[in-house]
């Protein structure tokens, strides 16, 4: 789901299982899970608050795009519950045109449906979940609404699915009736006034193989208007329906891949989906203070998934980073990035169709990737940090994102014959930033690194700037077994500008997958074994 800037989440969020999944192994089969019956207290926090129990309750506004991981929680653990329990998980997670508080409340004669080629649209005629029933343009007894959202679901549908190649959203035909909500195994677009629960839309299963199989059905339900009285600040009308559609549509088409996907790729890559299919629409953008972009906190982990701070929205620019790396060797690139790589990674995460084995998971299914494409990830991530440094120097549209890695970072004069160290801890999977400017007499700049051994994978470059702030060369610094390397005689003087040290833990082993039960959750819901202390990456700085 996508998610707004600024967002409070609930306390339930946060209050997860105590026991993942028996039976762990190396390669994902279900995620961890929280128990049904926090499962259902966080599901309930959004959808029945007065419901919730008080711990679970929202203090601040909803994730605007939150539902879609609650929903797809609550729908594989309905069965567990007590039949009390149960009762109420079904009602959440009915479709709306199913009876119960919470859906539709229109007469059942003020529901109306258009089925198309691919989907279904349902609407009401009347309540506050019916959109503007004007019907001017065209003037075809539809609402002009209604008309929008087939022609954006159907844009959506022709990039994702015939352009870029994704498999289709899985049949939804073993689903039910539902009053008239599934009249069709194409998938299900419902418009409703969701926008009054915090919410711009969602997609979620109600596909009764779920117990069974990773792979599994999807439908959707979007709000009827995105009005900028309940959205303010982000995308609203039109716009907002567009990135909403192409993000959660991207959902159902990953429902079909494996559901249970870790938590962060799923969102990252459907942030990702709205620049492919909406390049001109920059609501992605918004994430960027939470992304490795950021200009206060660049260095958290990629594959961190935390209701508190969004990362997971923010990595969208990670995905968009190896779009464009492959699709081209000089950058910035002059054509759209290649949606084609982003779809490789996801054809090699699939799970094995019909069973609930996952495969690969997230970070497996990059690396296999990269391994195909002749690349590994330590070179390609510490690449990625020097792109997020100098993002209008490296990334098609960088000159637009108003945002580089450690903007905000203090940048610390060096002059002539002067020597200093620098000391930092490092979690895996991200990069960080010392700044340095030319002070008197400085001419040139070195750095030796005693960073971490070869086996946790520590990568470092220099990167310099001109007084203009142009972007006028890189340096590895090569880095032996044990993690000891140098750089020396980097111009330093009155033409530079100022000079950036990347430093880089590219790490991507975990342990104890599918054994994580409280946020942040990282890659397998498992624990990351090399996160550094406090001074795990040291420097040595000096300028002769």
């Amino acid at each position: 789901m996508r998610r707004a800037t600024g967002v409070l989440l609930i306390a339930a969020i946060c209050a997860l299982s105590g026991a993942a999944l028996a039976g762990a192994a190396p390669k994902h089969e279900r995620t961890a899970l929280p128990r049904p019956e926090v499962a259902l207290q966080r599901a309930l926090a959004v959808f029945r608050p007065q419901l919730a129990d008080p711990s679970y309750r929202i203090h601040g506004k909803v994730d605007p795009r939150g539902a879609t991981a609650l929903l797809r929680n609550l729908a594989a653990s309905v069965r567990q519950l007590s039949p009390a329990d149960r009762r109420l998980a079904e009602a959440i997670l009915a479709r709306p045109t199913d009876s119960g508080k919470g859906n539709y409340t229109a007469p059942k004669g003020d529901f109306r449906h258009k089925c198309f080629t691919n989907f279904c649209v349902h609407w009401v005629r009347s309540t506050h979940d019916a959109p503007s029933l004007a019907d001017k343009n065209p003037k075809n007894h539809t609402p002009d609404w209604i008309d929008k959202v087939k022609s954006v679901m159907s844009e959506v549908w022709n990039r994702e699915v015939v352009d870029f190649g994704y498999g289709a959203p899985k049949s939804d035909g073993n689903s039910g009736s539902h009053r008239g909500g599934n009249p069709s195994p194409k998938i299900d677009i419902f418009v409703q006034d969701v926008g009054r629960q915090g919410l711009y839309g969602y997609c979620t299963s109600d596909d009764p193989r779920i117990q069974v199989r990773n792979d599994i059905s999807a439908y959707c339900v979007f709000d009827d208007d995105f009005s900028k009285k309940q959205f303010g600040g982000a995308a609203t009308g039109l716009a907002a329906l567009k990135v909403t559609a192409a993000h959660e549509f991207n959902h159902a088409i990953q429902f079909n891949y494996d559901a249970f996907e870790d938590l962060w790729f799923l969102e990252a890559t459907a942030t990702n989906m709205e620049a492919d299919v909406y390049p001109a629409i920059h609501d992605n953008y918004q994430y960027f203070a939470a992304s490795p972009l950021s200009k206060t906190n660049p260095h958290r982990p990629i594959d961190r998934w935390s209701p508190q701070d969004g990362t997971q929205y923010g990595s969208w620019i990670f995905f968009r980073f190896l779009a464009e790396y492959f699709t081209d060797t000089t950058h910035p690139i002059a054509t759209p990035p290649d949606p084609a790589f982003v779809h490789e990674i996801w054809h090699d995460a699939k799970a094995t169709p019909g069973t609930i084995d996952g495969g690969e998971y997230s970070t497996e299914a990059i690396e296999t990737f990269l391994g195909a494409h002749s690349e590994d990830f330590p070179s390609v991530f510490r690449q990625f940090g020097v792109a997020n440094a100098a993002p209008a120097a490296w990334y098609k549209d960088g000159a637009q994102f108003h945002s580089r890695a450690g903007q905000s970072y203090a940048v610390n004069t060096v002059d002539g014959d002067t020597t200093g160290s620098a000391d930092l801890g490092m979690t895996h999977m991200s990069n960080n930033y010392w700044f340095f400017k030319p002070g008197a007499g400085a001419t040139t700049f070195g750095v030796d690194a005693d960073f971490p051994s070869a086996v946790r994978s520590p990568r470092g470059a220099v990167v310099s700037f001109d007084t203009s702030g142009a972007l006028v060369a890189q340096q590895e610094i090569v880095l032996d077994g044990d993690g000891v390397g140098s750089l020396a005689g980097v111009t330093f003087d009155g033409t530079v500008g100022k000079v950036i040290v990347v430093v880089t833990n590219a790490s991507t082993r975990f342990t104890q997958c599918n054994t994580v039960a409280n946020p942040p959750f990282f890659s397998c819901f498992g624990k990351p074994r090399d996160d550094s202390t406090a001074n795990g990456y040291q420097l040595d700085l000096s300028a002769p």
